[in-house]
């Protein structure tokens, strides 16, 4: 084997690591948008 595939796979490792940290708060921020719009339709209905 040669260093190309070690370096492949770093930069591998690195891409889905910065798109994890991309996504991870988007999904987490959407879900807190909806228990935050479902709890305002609760209150305005009681």
């Amino acid at each position: 084997m040669s260093h190309w595939f070690y370096i492949t796979l770093a930069y591998s490792a690195f891409v889905v690591l910065l798109l994890w940290d991309f996504l991870v708060p988007q999904w987490s921020l959407k879900s807190t948008v909806r228990a935050i719009r479902l709890q305002q339709r609760k209150s305005r209905s009681a």
